[in-house]
Parts: structure tokens; C-alpha cells; sequence
């Protein structure tokens, strides 16, 4: 297809029942490898009234519809804990649009200087608004472990 002038964009959805953060690796080893134009990785999103939110609505810990946005851990996962898949998504979006990262793929879509003023600009935003989520991840995880732990007798 780019043989013939035409942009190749890929849009991936990680999270599901079987991944991993390694799955996560692979998954972005091989987007690489396909010299996509431009790509998106988004997270594992169940969004009401779908086949898939019934398929995890007792996995469900996140009810506010704000969050549904396919960037945060909305969730249980049976592989991962919320905080481990939440930071485990933002890193690869730190590494996504790197300036390195950048710089190695020069995607048709955004040149390298457009690129690195969209990684500064983007940067601390997604730092600052995933932080005090990860905070939030993180005590309902401890919430759930708590809750696990046998009764004191």
C-alpha cells in the first residue's frame, strides 16, 4: 500500500483477557516492524451497553463515564492489577512518542521537529493527569487485596 502513495494507519487495543505487559512489548515490536504511517494504541475499554461490558461488567470498579476514553484502566484484569496495567500502557506511550522512538520511524504523518513539540507539550499533561489516577489504581488494588485476606480469627 505505501508502495502505491497510500498512508497505512493501525489502530490496536491491548488489554484484553490474555495480555500482558510483555504481550504490550511485542505488540509495539511489530507495529515497528510494519513502518505503519501512524498508529494508536489504545486500551481495552468495555463501553456500556456492549457485548463486552456484559461479557466484564463484574470486573467493573470504574463507573464514571469520563474514564471510558480507551487510555485508562476501567477493569479487573486476571492477569494484571490495575496500577501494573495502567503504568505498564503509559510507558509505552512515553516510549511511542519519544523523540528516539520519533526520529527512527519519521512517520509520513508528523515530521520529527512536530513530533518532538508534540512529545514536550503532551508529555507533562499525561504525566500530571495519570498520576493521580495511578494514586486512585493503587488503593483500589490494596482495597481488593485487603478484601482477600483471610478474616482475623
Amino acid at each position: 500500500m505505501k508502495d502505491h502513495g497510500l498512508k497505512v494507519v493501525g489502530s490496536f487495543i491491548w488489554g484484553n483477557k490474555f495480555d500482558t505487559p510483555d504481550s504490550l512489548h511485542r505488540l509495539l515490536d511489530r507495529i515497528f516492524e510494519l513502518r505503519l504511517s501512524h498508529f494508536q494504541v489504545g486500551m481495552f475499554c468495555p463501553f456500556p451497553g456492549t457485548d463486552l461490558y456484559k461479557e466484564v461488567s463484574n470486573l467493573i470498579f470504574v463507573k464514571d463515564w469520563s474514564y471510558y476514553d480507551i487510555m485508562h484502566v476501567t477493569q479487573f484484569h486476571p492477569r494484571m492489577d490495575p496500577y501494573t496495567m495502567q503504568s505498564t500502557w503509559i510507558k509505552a506511550q512515553k516510549d511511542i512518542w519519544s523523540l528516539s522512538i520519533m526520529i527512527k520511524r519519521l512517520t509520513e504523518f508528523f515530521s520529527p521537529p512536530i513530533n518532538k513539540l508534540f512529545c514536550r507539550l503532551v508529555t507533562p499533561f499525561a504525566e500530571a493527569e495519570f498520576k493521580e489516577y495511578l494514586d486512585v489504581l493503587s488503593t483500589i488494588y490494596y482495597r481488593k487485596a485487603m478484601q482477600a485476606l483471610p478474616a482475623e480469627q
